[in-house]
């Protein structure tokens, strides 16, 4: 009897590790670049696909959307950035007027205000 103990705490060990990649999630990435910036980030995305992020050289937050990227900005504000993006569409995130008279404000855009 302590035999068959020790093999079963020999091999059963030995099995788990070597079948690691049988367990393994697989992953596909696909990359998501803004035309023409240096760094894209992406902040979130809902069950159609849509993706909200904002991008770097040049600074812009965008909604994009099969492969299309809206720019995104709140009138009049000089700084917009997304925060995330519901199923139905609508994008909260947030604004900045660089004149000191204002914080930041939240905005709600459902994709036509």
């Amino acid at each position: 009897m302590p035999q068959i103990k020790i093999v079963l705490l020999t091999v059963v060990p030995l099995l788990f590790a070597f079948s690691q990649n049988v367990f393994a999630w697989q992953f596909t990435y696909t990359p998501i670049d803004a035309p023409g910036a240096m760094v894209t980030a992406l902040a979130g995305i809902n069950n159609a696909g849509q993706m909200v992020g904002g991008s770097a050289s040049p600074g812009q937050a965008f909604v994009a959307s099969g492969g299309t990227f809206t720019p995104l900005a709140y009138p009049g504000a000089a700084s917009t950035g997304v925060l995330d993006i519901n199923n139905h569409g609508h994008v909260v995130g947030t604004y900045y007027y660089y004149d000191g008279s204002n914080p930041a404000q939240g905005f709600r855009y459902d994709g036509t205000s």
